[in-house]
């Protein structure tokens, strides 16, 4: 931002808009980094109520796909043991014990999937929803973060916008080089160029910036 001069400029009524400007500047910024501060402390604040549940879901879905893969594991055992008869052999004559054995703990199985399946479509309802709102608090926060960018450079811009006209209504008597003075990032050589205009002296030289 441009170091304040308001001392320096041509008139009180300059003056007083550049103060008005910079004050309405402010009270933007902290509006913005309000509602910065609000989605990110609700945001902290569900990512902390909701880390018991979502542990909890992840802790389900590795057991689910742990499921998955022992019913896949029996599958393959039962078709196995199927396979291993021989062909002129009945597929009763297939090694009955493992075969028993295996569909026992495959029907087993097959209850447990379907009574977690209930559970876990109603719990993955209320994870995605409880996601949704997390990437929703995240846009929000980061789009105000946006908009408090934007703002910055646009107000920087006007800003420099008003001190060139300021500066402009007495340029014949002394000449400068607006763009490399507002880009002064020493605050005493912008003071020293503004009372140079302002207050013209004969004797005096410029500063080199």
């Amino acid at each position: 931002m441009i170091q304040k001069c308001y001392e320096c400029l041509p008139s009180l009524a300059n003056q007083a808009e550049l103060l008005q400007f910079d004050e309405q500047t402010q009270f933007d910024v902290k509006e913005f980094r309000h509602r910065i501060a609000e989605a990110e402390k609700e945001l902290l604040g569900l990512l902390r109520s909701s880390a018991d549940f979502r542990l909890e879901v992840e802790d389900a879905e590795s057991k689910w796909k742990e499921r998955q893969a022992y019913k896949k594991v029996l599958i393959d055992a039962v078709q196995l043991a199927v396979d291993s008869a021989k062909p002129s052999e009945p597929m009763e004559t297939a090694p009955q014990e493992l075969l028993v054995d295996c569909r026992e703990k495959l029907q087993r199985l097959q209850i447990e999937i379907l009574e977690e399946e209930r559970r876990r479509q109603a719990r993955s309802a209320e994870f995605n929803e409880l996601c949704e709102d997390i990437a929703e608090l995240k846009e929000v926060k980061q789009r105000a973060m946006l908009q408090l960018q934007s703002f910055l450079e646009l107000r920087e811009q006007q800003r420099q916008g008003r001190l060139k006209n300021a500066v402009a209504q007495l340029m014949p008597l002394a000449p400068v080089d607006l763009n490399r003075l507002l880009a002064a990032r020493d605050s005493s050589v912008q003071a020293t160029y503004f009372r140079l205009i302002f207050n013209p002296n004969p004797m005096a030289r410029p500063v080199a910036i």
